[in-house]
């Protein structure tokens, strides 16, 4: 009966961290010239992870959809602390209005703006 207490303390404990630490975008602008568009975000990752970088964006209507890859550091769990803020931008060779950004981040989607 004791050790079924002390599990559910742990998995309650381990749920609190995991939906602390959940990532979050925030999309700060949209700049265009006549060749290109650039989107800039904030994204608020754990600190278990660094140097976040947008990949194999594809446009749809007002839509971009983009992939994000980080670098894992190599931190125990107990060592995770909360989110940090990181600007990245990613640069669309081509004019395009982008109201949503959609992000696939392991394998959970994210959405901003629009």
């Amino acid at each position: 009966m004791k050790a079924q207490a002390t599990q559910k303390i742990i998995l309650a404990y381990l749920g609190l961290i995991t939906f602390s630490q959940s990532t979050q975008f925030e999309k700060l602008s949209v700049a265009q010239t006549i060749e290109s568009t650039t989107v800039t975000l904030r994204a608020n990752i754990p600190t278990a992870y660094s140097q976040p970088r947008l990949t194999n964006c594809i446009s749809r209507g007002t839509s971009l959809s983009c992939d994000m890859q980080t670098k894992n550091l190599e931190t125990s769990l107990l060592s995770v602390e909360g989110l940090v803020p990181h600007i990245i931008s990613v640069t669309l060779p081509y004019r395009a209005d982008v109201w949503q950004v959609n992000i696939n981040y392991h394998g959970h989607y994210y959405k901003t703006g629009g």
